[in-house]
């Protein structure tokens, strides 16, 4: 099993994109968001079928207590900010603090500035999201769950990198115990906790 976590401030589309790529859903569909919300979505990597739970941050849960639970095994980190939100973006120090402070130190990370379709709100410029991620030394994708701009692109390559991550890829391998059908390559199902 893999798990990635979406972090970042309140109304910046995690749970949108999570949705997006986790079930193919267009934002404001029928999903709920239950608190501590993972969706599964089960993937073929060579010969091996590896489930993908996406975790979003909820902000109607305790800080306390997903801070010591959301952050705990997971491989993977997607950092969100809003393009149309200069606080979100100002914010996203915090969240790198909170990663530091919870999370494995061979974490793998991502910036995202999420509604890029917003252009004519735009608020934080391209330069300025691929800047902050070159000095925290990680990847920048702008996307847009709305009209489907590279969601798919994004966690590919956060995926990717985490399998090529020996010690990580070790970890994967050794729990996932999922078995699919060869003819199916991806599957996604709701998940939550109650």
């Amino acid at each position: 099993m893999l798990k990635l976590v979406l972090v970042g401030d309140q109304k910046v589309g995690k749970l949108s994109l999570n949705l997006r790529y986790s079930l193919n859903a267009e934002p404001g569909s029928n999903a709920c968001d239950y608190p501590l919300d993972y969706y599964s979505r089960n993937i073929t990597i060579g010969q091996k079928d590896i489930e993908i739970q996406t975790w979003h941050y909820n902000h109607e849960v305790s800080r306390y207590i997903q801070q010591a639970f959301i952050y705990r095994k997971a491989q993977g980190i997607i950092i969100c900010y809003a393009i149309d939100d200069r606080q979100s973006f100002n914010n996203v120090q915090k969240w790198i603090d909170q990663i530091k402070q919870y999370s494995r130190e061979d974490i793998e990370l991502i910036l995202i500035g999420t509604k890029c379709d917003q252009e004519d709100q735009r608020q934080v410029s391209y330069k300025e999201g691929k800047q902050l991620a070159d000095q925290l030394g990680i990847l920048f994708f702008e996307t847009s769950s709305q009209k489907d701009i590279n969601v798919k692109e994004a966690f590919n390559v956060i995926i990717n990198n985490i399998i090529n991550n020996k010690d990580l890829q070790k970890e994967i391998l050794n729990s996932s115990h999922q078995s699919l059908s060869s003819k199916t390559s991806t599957q996604s199902q709701f998940c939550y906790s109650s």
